[in-house]
């Protein structure tokens, strides 16, 4: 019987094969078939040829389950004619993939069952299509080619679920960037999607810079980057790729944990969902972690703000999510369930040992209970957590303090102080009212007591709230001045 096989430079190796007395019959090589007249058995010949090469133990093992007598005599039992495997293999450090291709038939004069085994080097093939996988994968938004010249894209791939274009297709760039624009990108980004995916733009800026790239929002306030580089500059065509850099823009990168950006929106997004769960935001910081900085090194401060994250995700709150604000403040949104306020104190202080040094460190958290329809934002729950922890008295007694109504109504109070402060002074809206002391035994005044009063126009106030926050920012100084 002759082999039927198209000679390809692909192709390594052609076998006839007796299934059922597991003999080469014969080997095309070079588009010549050679007799087997040695009888040699498939299974000697699969172990010089391929099953020495096997990449890894169980590669060989599977190998040789998949090319064994009885393992192709039970598929062609079940009705299989047409086999195809791929196999890994190494040889002298070269990684190689094979496609082995095995036809299954019966030899109407013996009734044996025989195979026509293909051997074929798809190695440059496998890595294409890994390659191809990467660059589509579902981080990968879209993928595209356009052509500076004619005006078109052609879309290789597309992940975007709120638009349908049409895959592997010409169609009119200016086109496709609109849609694109008009259903996926978040409405204050939109302009500029545009500008930046100029036809006009992109030719100047790649003839320039070689590359393009810019980042935008989504409908779904993900951010999204768009890279165009130069596909074939000979034929002006431009290859843009659309990745999905949520994570890489809203992760920490010392901790691994969500920045304030990702704390935000994922959150936000917990809270969208509307279940019956009870919620709190508390904010923590570490007393005095500066001065561990100076002492230590950034780099042993770096070591202690990881030690502290692990603390704190193992810890009885089981947070929803932590999130790394900046330096040495954190944020963690927990069910209420796992607040044992009880546990507080324990939790905020932590003794740090690593063979040469030994820090105790104390915590001061803020607590924010978020309530059921609550119409603040994400940020704005975190800014009260953040300033009940200005009203804790005394950290070793109690490290934590929890937010209410008139924490931020005092500093609201204050901030309207600060912000007028200066334009007051140059108003002359500070007027001093002097409260006489008398002494009863002289019947004299022996001296005053100075008050200041902040008239504003229709309003007379007492500087009495306002003046704390003055002296803690040295608007008011801190000592007597004799004149």
């Amino acid at each position: 019987m002759v082999l039927q096989t198209e000679q390809t430079e692909r192709l390594r190796k052609a076998l006839h094969i007796d299934i059922t007395d597991g003999i080469i019959l014969a080997v095309m090589r070079q588009g010549r078939r050679q007799e087997n007249d040695t009888k040699e058995t498939m299974e000697a010949w699969m172990e010089r040829h391929v099953f020495v090469y096997a990449s890894t133990p169980k590669v060989l093992e599977t190998m040789k389950k998949e090319f064994s007598v009885s393992s192709l005599l039970r598929e062609y039992k079940h009705g299989k004619r047409f086999l195809v495997y791929r196999c890994h293999l190494v040889n002298r450090d070269m990684i190689l993939v094979d496609k082995v291709t095995i036809y299954l038939f019966e030899n109407t004069v013996t009734g044996h069952v025989e195979a026509q085994m293909f051997i074929e080097d798809i190695t440059q093939e496998y890595l294409d299509n890994v390659t191809n996988e990467v660059l589509y994968q579902k981080d990968y938004k879209l993928l595209s080619l356009i052509s500076l010249d004619r005006e078109i894209v052609n879309f290789r791939s597309c992940h975007l679920e709120d638009i349908d274009i049409k895959k592997r297709k010409n169609i009119p760039y200016k086109k496709a960037a609109e849609l694109v624009c008009g259903h996926h990108i978040h409405p204050n980004d939109r302009e500029r999607f545009l500008s930046k995916t100029n036809l006009t733009f992109l030719r100047k800026t790649m003839e320039e810079k070689g590359m393009h790239s810019f980042a935008v929002q989504t409908t779904d306030k993900l951010t999204e980057r768009y890279t165009y580089y130069w596909f074939d500059k000979s034929e002006n065509m431009l290859l843009l790729v659309a990745d999905d850099m949520t994570k890489e823009l809203e992760t920490d990168p010392l901790t691994g944990l969500p920045n304030r950006a990702g704390f935000l929106r994922q959150v936000g997004e917990i809270l969208r969902k509307q279940s019956d769960a009870q919620y709190a935001i508390l904010f923590f910081n570490i007393q005095r972690f500066k001065a561990i900085n100076d002492l230590f090194g950034y780099e042993k401060g770096d070591r202690i703000l990881k030690k502290i994250v692990d603390v704190l995700e193992k810890s009885f709150l089981k947070p929803l999510v932590t999130a790394r604000m900046e330096a040495d403040r954190f944020v963690a949104f927990v069910d209420t369930a796992n607040l044992k306020l009880d546990q507080m104190n324990q939790l905020l202080h932590y003794s740090y040992h690593d063979g040469k040094t030994d820090i105790e460190l104390h915590g001061r958290c803020g607590i924010y209970y978020v309530p059921k329809q609550c119409t603040l934002s994400v940020s704005d729950m975190c800014d009260r957590a953040k300033l009940a922890k200005n009203y804790i008295s005394n950290q070793y007694v109690r490290p934590y303090a929890i937010y209410d109504e008139s924490m931020k109504m005092e500093y609201d109070d204050n901030s309207r102080v600060m912000i007028n402060l200066e334009q007051a002074i140059e108003k002359n809206e500070f007027c001093v009212y002097y409260q006489p002391v008398y002494d009863a035994k002289t019947e004299e005044i022996v001296s005053a007591e100075a008050l200041v009063r902040w008239i504003r126009i229709r309003k007379i106030r007492s500087f009495r709230g306002g003046s704390s926050q003055c002296w803690k920012t040295a608007a008011i100084l801190p000592s007597w001045i004799h004149l």
